[in-house]
C-alpha cells in the first residue's frame, strides 16, 4: 500500500480553522488506536501488558493509515487551506459545494455532500469516503464544513 488516499469529513463548526483542528483531532492515528482497544477490551479484559503489545501492534500496521487534514470548504463556499507541514499542499479540483455534489452523482445523482456520507464496501472502488464527525460542544446552528483530508500509509521497507 504505497499510494495515499484523498478522504472527506462533514463537521459543524464556528470557523475553518477549528473545522480543520477538530477533525485533526478525531481521526489523529493514536485515538483510533485506543477507540480500537476499548472495542477490543469490550468482551474480555486486556492485562496492560497485551495492551501494550496491541498499541505496538497496530502502530507498525501498513494498512492503519495516519490522516493528513489539508484543508475545507463550507456549506457557503468558503476554501480554506491547513497549513499541515506533514504533507505537500494541496488544492483540490473540487472546492465548491456543487462541484463536490458533481463528484458523487455517478453513485447517487442526488447525493448531497452536506447530509449525504459514503463509504466504499468495495476495496477495489477508488471513490473517495464522506464521513460524518461530531465533537461536544458543537452546536446546531454552526457552519458545515467539509475537510479535505489524505490518508497515509506506512511504506513496507521490504517492497
Amino acid at each position: 500500500m504505497n499510494e495515499n488516499e484523498l478522504c472527506l469529513y462533514r463537521i459543524k463548526s464556528t470557523s475553518p480553522v477549528l473545522a480543520c483542528k477538530k477533525v485533526n483531532e478525531l481521526v489523529d492515528r493514536d485515538v483510533r488506536i485506543e477507540e480500537m482497544l476499548k472495542v477490543a477490551n469490550s468482551g474480555v479484559e486486556l492485562t496492560e501488558r497485551e495492551q501494550e503489545e496491541f498499541r505496538k501492534t497496530m502502530k507498525n500496521e501498513e494498512w492503519f493509515p495516519f490522516i493528513e487534514v489539508f484543508g475545507c470548504v463550507s456549506e457557503n463556499n468558503d476554501c480554506y487551506t491547513y497549513l499541515n507541514p506533514k504533507i505537500p499542499q494541496y488544492s483540490p479540483d473540487y472546492s465548491t459545494i456543487k462541484q463536490l455534489n458533481k463528484l458523487y452523482a455517478s453513485h447517487n445523482k442526488d447525493f448531497n455532500v452536506l447530509k449525504d456520507e459514503y463509504e466504499s464496501d468495495d476495496y477495489e472502488d477508488d471513490f473517495v469516503d464522506l464521513c460524518e464527525l461530531s465533537y461536544e460542544g458543537e452546536k446546531e446552528n454552526d457552519i458545515t464544513y467539509i475537510v479535505f483530508a489524505v490518508k497515509v500509509y506506512i511504506q513496507d521497507e521490504t517492497s
